[in-house]
C-alpha cells in the first residue's frame, strides 16, 4: 500500500467519524431536550399533586415523568461517552493523516522536555551529554522531529518509553524481539487507535512539557508503594465503623420519636476525637489521589485492552503476562481504585461533606478502603503503568511501519558495517524524498562527502545517523535494505555556542570532537558522523586538523561519514585513501536556476556555488 493509499484511508476514516460525532452530538441534544421536559413534567405533577387539584393521576404522572427523568439522565451519560470516545477517534486520524501528509511538525506533542528527562536517568556524565548530543544533532525530539512525526504515546510512561528507546544501546536480542512485535502490531490499527483514543483521554489538549506535569502519576505511585498507615490502628477502624452505626441509629430514632436528640452529642464528640486521630492518614491518602479520578478513569479501559489483546509476539506476550500475574487483572484493580476515589473525593462537596464526615466518619472509611486497595495491589502498579508505556512506544513504531510500508526492518548482523540501499531521512515527504546507497563495510572504513551549499550533506548525515537510532528502537527504517552490526553512534552534526558559559562556536566544536575520539576507548566501534569539519577556522589548519582526526578514527577502528565544502580536504593521503571512499553531491545551473538531485556521485565535487547563491539573493560579487 502506498502513501497515497495511507491518506486516503485516514481521510476515510476521518469523514467517518466525523458523521459519527455530528449524530452523537444530535441525538444527545435531542435526549437533553427530553431530559428538561421530563423534569419540569414531573415536577409541575408533583407540585400539583401535593396542592391536591390533580390527585392520584397527578402523583402517578409526576413518577412516570421521574422514572423517565433517570432513564434519560443515564442515558445522556452513555451519548457524551459515546460522543467524546468518537471525538477522540476523530482526532486520532486527524493526527495520522499530517502524518502521513509531511506536517506532523504541527502536532502538538513534541516531546521537547524528553532530552533532559532520559539524561537525568543516565548512570554518568558522559552518558548524559552523550544523549544529550544525539538528541540535537539527529533531531529526535522537539519542533521538526523524529518524536513528534511518530509518537502515539500520551502518558508519560509512554513518552518516556519512546524517549528511551530513541536512544538506546544496540543489544542485538532485545531489538530482535522488539522488532517482532512492532510488526505484529503494525496491522492492529482499531487497536492502536484505540489505545490511543484512551491515552489521549488522559491529557485531554495537554501536549509537550506539560504532559508530565499535568497528569504525572508518580505522586499516586509512591503512595501505592508506601506502606499503609490507618490499618495499623485496626482499634481506631473499628470504633469509626461502631460510630457511625450509632449515629445513624441515633438521628433515625430522634426522628421516630424514639430518643430525644440531644443523645446524639457525646457519640459525635467521640467521632471528632476519631476524625482527629485519624485526620493526618486520610490527609496522606487524598494527597495521594485528589483531583485524580478523572486521570485514573481511563487506566482501566487502557489495561484491559491491552490484557485482551491478541497481537502475538514474544515481546507483547511478556507484556500481557506481566499484567496477569496476582489474583486481579490490573483492568479492575484500576477500576476499584477509581470507585474508591470517587467516595474520597466527597471533600469536594461543601454542603453535604462536613455532615457526612461528622456523622458517618466518611474520610476514615474512605481512606481504609484506600488502604486496602494500596496493600493489595500497590506494588505492583507500577509495571502496570511501565507496561502500558512500553506497549504506546512500540505502538508508535508500529504506526510508522504502517503508514510507511516501503520502509524496511533492518537486519542485524555480527560484523561492525553500516550498509544501506535507498537510505533517505523519514522527516522528508515522500514525495520529494531522495534516497541513495551508503556503504560503510566494516572498521576502519570512511566516506568523505564533499558538496556545495544546499546539496543535501548535512541531510545525508542526519539520515544515517536517525536510521540507527530507529534501527536500536526496534523500528523501521527509512530504507529498502539495511544492514547494522552493533556500533556506538557518536556525532558532531550541529554546535552550539554559549555566551553566558564563553564558549565560542569553535571551542564547542573540539569538545565534540574530543567526546567522538574519547568514545573509540569503549567496547564497541563507533559509528562517526561529522558534518562541516573544523569549518570554524582557516583552510590550512582545517585540513591538517581534519585529516588528522580521520587518520586518529580510522586507526582505532571507527566507520563512519565526514562532510565538507573544502574540496582540498579530499587530498588525502595514500594510506587515508585506502579506508576513505570519496563522494559528492552535486547542483545543476540553467541560466540563473539552480536545481540539486540529492543523489551521491563518487568521487569529489568539482566547485562551489557559494558566490553563485550570492548573486541569486541580490549581492553583487565579481566573478
Amino acid at each position: 500500500m502506498t502513501d497515497t493509499n495511507r491518506q486516503a484511508l485516514y481521510e476515510s476514516r476521518i469523514q467517518k467519524l466525523t458523521s459519527e460525532v455530528e449524530a452523537l452530538a444530535a441525538r444527545s441534544a435531542r435526549i437533553g431536550n427530553l431530559r428538561g421536559i421530563a423534569f419540569l413534567v414531573a415536577f409541575g405533577s408533583l407540585i400539583w399533586g401535593a396542592a391536591a387539584h390533580g390527585g392520584t393521576p397527578s402523583i402517578v404522572t409526576g413518577a412516570l415523568g421521574i422514572a423517565a427523568f433517570v432513564w434519560l439522565v443515564r442515558s445522556h451519560a452513555v451519548l457524551s461517552t459515546n460522543e467524546a470516545y468518537a471525538q477522540r477517534m476523530l482526532a486520532v486520524n486527524q493526527r495520522a493523516q499530517q502524518r502521513v501528509t509531511g506536517h506532523a511538525k504541527i502536532l502538538p506533542d513534541d516531546g521537547a522536555d524528553l532530552t533532559e528527562e532520559v539524561a537525568g536517568q543516565a548512570p554518568s556524565d558522559a552518558v548524559a551529554r552523550r544523549v544529550r548530543t544525539l538528541a540535537d544533532d539527529l533531531d529526535l525530539f522537539g519542533r521538526a522531529s523524529v518524536f513528534q512525526r511518530i509518537s502515539v504515546a500520551h502518558t508519560r510512561f509512554g513518552r518516556s518509553a519512546l524517549a528511551q528507546a530513541l536512544l538506546a544501546e544496540p543489544d542485538a536480542p532485545r531489538i530482535t524481539k522488539r522488532q517482532a512485535a512492532v510488526k505484529a502490531l503494525a496491522p492492529e490499527l482499531e487497536l492502536r487507535q484505540h489505545i490511543e483514543a484512551l491515552a489521549s483521554a488522559l491529557t485531554r489538549g495537554k501536549a509537550g512539557p506539560t504532559v508530565a506535569a499535568a497528569l504525572d502519576p508518580e505522586p499516586l505511585l509512591k503512595w501505592a508503594e508506601s506502606a499503609p498507615r490507618l490499618l495499623k490502628r485496626p482499634g481506631v477502624i473499628w470504633a469509626a465503623r461502631l460510630l457511625a452505626v450509632v449515629n445513624v441509629s441515633i438521628v433515625l430514632a430522634a426522628w421516630a420519636s424514639l430518643l430525644p436528640g440531644h443523645y446524639i452529642v457525646p457519640t459525635l464528640v467521640l467521632s471528632l476525637v476519631v476524625i482527629g486521630a485519624t485526620r493526618a492518614d486520610a490527609a496522606a491518602a487524598f494527597a495521594a489521589v485528589a483531583t485524580r479520578e478523572g486521570a485514573l478513569s481511563g487506566y482501566d479501559k487502557l489495561l484491559e485492552a491491552i490484557e485482551t489483546s491478541t497481537a502475538d509476539a514474544e515481546l507483547l506476550n511478556e507484556l500481557r503476562g506481566r499484567l496477569r500475574q496476582g489474583d486481579a487483572t490490573p483492568s479492575r484493580a484500576m477500576g476499584q481504585l477509581r470507585a474508591a476515589v470517587s467516595y474520597f473525593e466527597l471533600r469536594f462537596q461543601g454542603l453535604i461533606y462536613p455532615f457526612a464526615n461528622m456523622f458517618l466518619l466518611w474520610d476514615v472509611h474512605c481512606t481504609v478502603r484506600l488502604e486496602q486497595w494500596q496493600q493489595r495491589f500497590g506494588k505492583a502498579a507500577r509495571d502496570w503503568f511501565v507496561v502500558l508505556g512500553e506497549i504506546e512506544g512500540l505502538s508508535s513504531l508500529a504506526g510508522l511501519s504502517f503508514d510507511e510500508p516501503q520502509y524496511c526492518f533492518p537486519q542485524l548482523v555480527d560484523e561492525p558495517r553500516f550498509l544501506a540501499e535507498n537510505l533517505a531521512h523519514p522527516l522528508i515527504p515522500s514525495t520529494s524524498r531522495v534516497g541513495n546507497d551508503v556503504a560503510l563495510p566494516g572498521k576502519s572504513s570512511a566516506l568523505l562527502v564533499t558538496g556545495s551549499n544546499m546539496s543535501g550533506k548535512s541531510t545525508l548525515l542526519r539520515s544515517l545517523g536517525v536510521a540507527y537510532a530507529l534501527a536500536y528502537s526496534g523500528g523501521p527504517v527509512c530504507a529498502s535494505r539495511f544492514e547494522i552490526g552493533s556500533l556506538r553512534l557518536a556525532t558532531s552534526l550541529r554546535i552550539r555556542d554559549s555566551l553566558e558559559e564563553g564558549v565560542s562556536h569553535f571551542y564547542a566544536e573540539l569538545h565534540k570532537l574530543k567526546a567522538v575520539l574519547d568514545a573509540t576507548t569503549e567496547t564497541l566501534p563507533v559509528l562517526f558522523l561529522l558534518d562541516e569539519i573544523l569549518h570554524g577556522t582557516n583552510s590550512r589548519e582545517r585540513q591538517i586538523g581534519a585529516r588528522w582526526m580521520l587518520a586518529q578514527l580510522l586507526e582505532r577502528g571507527a566507520l563512519g561519514a565526514v562532510s565538507t565544502h573544502d574540496m582540498e580536504l579530499c587530498r588525502l593521503s595514500p594510506e587515508l585513501m585506502t579506508h576513505t571512499r570519496l563522494v559528492h553531491l552535486r547542483e545543476d545551473v540553467k541560466g540563473q536556476e539552480m536545481t540539486f538531485d540529492y543523489k551521491l556521485r563518487e568521487g569529489p565535487v568539482s566547485e562551489g556555488n557559494a558566490l553563485r547563491l550570492m548573486r541569486r539573493i541580490g549581492l553583487e560579487v565579481p566573478e
